[in-house]
């Protein structure tokens, strides 16, 4: 579903991507691992044509996406979450999904499969975004992207500023979406462990560049992982 080769990307003048490779397959959940500024936002932000790169190619269903713009890969049905989630906090819950799903209108199966994975936004689906708390947020920005059927789904540190609690909901519900099938996720993720229990496959970012990869049983035994990123010696 996706592929990313030898990817350069530049941002005010200084390369933050160092030819990265990396491959996501069909209906597969992929994890991008690193510390905060290793680069895992700028490549989700490449994938989804809001940044270009400088070298390199990235072809989604083995269409080259370098070059196309933002809305145009919307179109294709390929969807960003980004960790600021940018909602609009002034309209309700339904009218946030809805908005997901242009131009076409939102559907009803659409509706019911969100709340399904996500009861309490059934609940509060009257209530205005901008009272709900960072966990209810984050479920309506998931919920809103896959108002679109989308095929490749971009889900940028989904945990940021959630308690432990409910940062393993979240994880619970990419669980759910693995399962389901049909979905092609690519996520970056500082909470390697919650990640790694998701994902297949994983990738380690550090300084713009991957530096490992592989199962994410492998890697979660990889001494340097342990050390970084799970706490372990």
């Amino acid at each position: 579903m996706l592929r990313v080769d030898r990817l350069d990307v530049e941002r005010g003048g200084a390369r933050v991507l160092h030819a990265v490779d990396l491959h996501v397959g069909d209906g597969e959940v992929v994890a991008l691992i690193g510390s905060n500024g290793a680069g895992k936002t700028t490549l989700l932000r490449t994938v989804c044509g809001l940044l270009a790169p400088t070298q390199g190619e990235v072809t989604v269903g083995g269409r080259s996406v370098v070059g196309v713009p933002a809305f145009e890969l919307a179109r294709r049905g390929i969807r960003y979450v980004p960790a600021e989630r940018r909602l609009f906090p002034a309209l309700s819950v339904r009218d946030n999904l809805a908005l997901g799903a242009y131009p076409a209108r939102p559907t009803r199966d659409r509706h019911e499969l969100v709340f399904g994975l996500f009861p309490r936004l059934r609940e509060r689906r009257s209530q205005v975004v901008g009272t709900m708390s960072g966990g209810e947020q984050q479920m309506v920005a998931i919920g809103r992207a896959l108002m679109s059927s989308p095929r490749l789904l971009l889900l940028d540190e989904p945990t940021t500023g959630l308690a432990p609690a409910l940062a393993e909901e979240a994880y619970a519900v990419i669980a759910r979406l693995r399962d389901a099938g049909g979905l092609t996720v690519l996520l970056a993720e500082q909470q390697v462990h919650l990640a790694l229990e998701v994902a297949a496959r994983a990738y380690v970012l550090e300084g713009g560049t991957v530096t490992m990869d592989g199962p994410s049983g492998s890697l979660r035994d990889e001494p340097g992982v342990r050390r970084a990123y799970l706490g372990f010696a």
